[in-house]
């Protein structure tokens, strides 16, 4: 998911924590562009959000990308029915699409 504000004050607290509950992780560059790490992770009867946000300031314009994960607790499931799935997997895939951003 990608979120776009250029709402001044939006754009002066881009870094800020905004998901509940939401960890600064710290800053990263990526294909050159500087982002400030974040993660977010939150439980609901069975369901898991798993979140891991980038957030930058270019052009006077607040950027955040979002990895978005829901998933359902697998300790939920009958052994064998359903199959766990790889969460590095799925990040790396993430991060080789976030790997092709430029912004101009």
């Amino acid at each position: 998911m990608l979120n776009l504000f250029d709402n001044p004050a939006i754009v002066a607290s881009c870094y800020d924590e905004y998901y509940e509950p939401e960890t600064a992780v710290g800053p990263v560059t990526i294909n050159g562009i500087s982002f400030e790490e974040s993660t977010a992770l939150g439980v609901a009867a069975g369901n898991i959000y798993d979140q891991t946000i980038y957030r930058t300031v270019q052009n006077n314009v607040c950027m955040e990308v979002v990895f978005f994960m829901h998933s359902g607790n697998i300790g939920n499931y009958t052994p064998g029915l359903v199959t766990e799935f790889d969460r590095e997997a799925l990040i790396q895939m993430f991060e080789d699409v976030l790997g092709t951003l430029t912004i101009k």
